[in-house]
């Protein structure tokens, strides 16, 4: 037996208010990790000045060069940043576009019966509730690795003799990460992007 249309209408309520609220709350910790990502970037550019010193100093590198790999370094970074930004930004208009949905549905603005609305609000919460644990989990990476980022260069900064061929391979991984993770962003944001398709498709149906 299927769902009885009052259990269906409790649960889209539930649905509605479920997205709200993980809209709030992810938004948060999105804030949250935002804060903790400029002090790493405060305290990750100290460590660059500190090496960029001691290189140029010691190990006759010119300020130029170091200026260019860290630059390169600092590009790739901006922009995971700006598709992390972009993945953060869908998720949250889509998610509040389908609670929008649902309650139109559930007061009349809109059409549609009790096998569509059934069929809206289990492919909507699944989805969602798949995707944002994907961009949790983003999100996080990204901290941990800034995180792990200023811990090698404050250890390359403090570790005895040359630096400079470490220097260059650290960076040169750096930007591979952060290439890995743009990559990551991409496929979350159409992931996203193909279920709103979707779910257009079934608001224009009902």
């Amino acid at each position: 037996m299927g769902i009885q249309l009052s259990e269906l209408r409790q649960l889209a309520v539930l649905a509605v208010l479920f997205y709200e609220s993980r809209v709030r709350s992810v938004d948060r910790m999105a804030g949250l990790i935002r804060a903790g990502l400029e002090n790493l970037t405060l305290a990750r550019n100290c460590i660059n000045e500190n090496l960029r010193e001691y290189l140029c100093a010691t190990e006759s590198m010119r300020r130029r060069d170091f200026n260019r790999l860290i630059k390169n370094v600092f590009a790739s970074q901006d922009l995971r940043q700006q598709h992390i930004g972009l993945l953060f930004k869908t998720y949250l208009e889509k998610q509040t576009e389908a609670a929008a949905f649902i309650k139109k549905i559930l007061s009349g603005e809109e059409p549609g019966g009790p096998a569509e609305l059934e069929k809206i609000v289990l492919q909507v919460h699944l989805s969602h509730r798949e995707r944002e644990m994907e961009i949790c989990e983003l999100l996080k990476d990204f901290q941990n690795e800034q995180a792990d980022c200023m811990r090698a260069l404050h250890r390359l900064l403090n570790k005895p003799g040359r630096k400079l061929p470490e220097f260059r391979e650290m960076l040169k991984n750096m930007v591979l990460k952060q290439q890995t993770g743009i990559e990551a962003a991409k496929a979350i944001t159409g992931k996203i992007q193909n279920t709103a398709a979707g779910f257009q498709l079934a608001e224009a149906r009902c």
